[in-house]
């Protein structure tokens, strides 16, 4: 399977910059298109009860038009570096909780970008990887706060034999699919050597019938 659709959050932060730049980079590589979604959870009633155990209309407001302000400017920086790098794309945008939206959004998606909260983030404003993983059912590639570009040259893709590791075969194929070369390597005990070598040789060889350059190790 291709990718051919990349969802990620966007937001006009300096880890969402980073996170949507190599979004960016990676769909131009993949000729993939990119679907951008600004989105903010909004907790009034959380954050704006006043000392005397009433709501203040006006925080409220207040809170809700900084979220839109922020959605605002993540949408301009999205279209901004999307059309800059000539990359199809699509913007969504919601104000409802990040991880709900971007998991109902990556119906459409081959695959979502995500990265970890910094610490001044709660879970109102930023989507964390491990949640996504769980309800969406797709792919998560998680960036680190300041990422490179990704490189397509060697990688290493650790074996432990199990469900997990297949899926993770599966969803990585048009990745590795894209390098120079993989080596796939499982670390094992003395009396499992011999299994673990029929194990790499058969995942190095299912990958060479898919035009991956690999070898066991």
């Amino acid at each position: 399977m291709a990718v051919r659709s990349i969802l990620t959050q966007v937001q006009a932060t300096p880890r969402g910059t980073a996170r949507l730049q190599f979004a960016v980079a990676l769909a131009r590589l993949l000729d993939a298109a990119l679907t951008g979604v600004g989105v903010q959870a909004f907790s009034p009633y959380i954050a704006s009860t006043g000392a005397f155990g009433y709501v203040d209309a006006g925080a409220i407001q207040a809170i809700r038009d900084e979220i839109d302000r922020e959605i605002a400017e993540a949408k301009a920086l999205f279209e901004g570096t999307a059309s800059g790098q000539g990359v199809r794309s699509e913007w969504r945008q919601a104000v409802d909780d990040p991880v709900d939206v971007l998991s109902r959004l990556s119906r459409s998606a081959d695959i979502v970008i995500a990265t970890h909260r910094s610490p001044s983030e709660g879970s109102a404003a930023t989507a964390e990887p491990g949640d996504l993983l769980v309800s969406s059912g797709r792919p998560v590639l998680v960036v680190p706060p300041e990422p490179q570009p990704l490189a397509m040259g060697k990688a290493l893709l650790a074996w432990k034999d199990g469900r997990e590791a297949r899926r993770a075969l599966s969803s990585t194929l048009p990745f590795l699919q894209q390098l120079k070369s993989v080596v796939v390597c499982e670390i094992s005990r003395p009396d499992s050597l011999e299994d673990a070598d029929v194990r790499t040789s058969e995942i190095a060889g299912y990958l060479k019938m898919h035009g991956v350059d690999a070898k066991a190790r």
